[in-house]
């Protein structure tokens, strides 16, 4: 992996690895609680964000599969992430995007969840393996929102995404001491 990729990457990995070592401790009916009928469980949380970022790495692979023309990265480019960045580090809370396929059913286990993200992130490596710095500054992700990104600003964003929803899972942490 260039670089350029490989230390985001690596902040992306270790992100989620301190949430999986964070949660290690509860029970499955403890990170299947739900406080009430429409918040969603640590697992649901979970279920989201491997949602999400399955959504992320399918549009990348279909973008760098070839027959599109890729455009380069622009000042604007930069902008929305950092906007988007903003809001997601923001206490404001947001309903899911109704094009994207990132809404949790719940039906997940948390081990469930935690081997299919493994593979997801394998593959997503894999991905950026094959980019070089000219396809790494190309626009290949469309936020549902912000636009889109190259690929340093997509894993930017999905670090700031998991970030975004750590503070929901630490939420439902403290409901389960009380």
């Amino acid at each position: 992996m260039i670089k350029s990729l490989e230390k985001s990457f690596g902040e992306l990995q270790q992100l989620r690895k301190e949430i999986f070592d964070g949660l290690q401790n509860l029970t499955e009916a403890q990170r299947a609680f739900k406080p009430d009928a429409s918040t969603w469980s640590i697992n649901q949380v979970l279920e989201h964000l491997y949602l999400s970022e399955t959504a992320t790495v399918h549009y990348m692979k279909k973008k760098t599969a070839g027959g599109e023309q890729l455009y380069p990265s622009t000042f604007k480019h930069t902008w929305r992430a950092f906007l988007l960045k903003l809001f997601l580090r923001s206490s404001k809370k947001f309903k899911l995007p109704k094009a994207a396929p990132i809404d949790p059913i719940g039906k997940l286990s948390f081990a469930e969840v935690t081997q299919r993200w493994n593979d997801l992130r394998n593959d997503f490596a894999a991905l950026l393996n094959n980019f070089d710095e000219a396809t790494a500054d190309k626009l290949i992700f469309k936020h549902p929102r912000a636009g889109y990104f190259n690929a340093r600003q997509t894993i930017k964003f999905s670090y700031e995404h998991i970030h975004h929803h750590i503070r929901q899972i630490e939420g439902l942490k403290a409901q389960l001491k009380k």
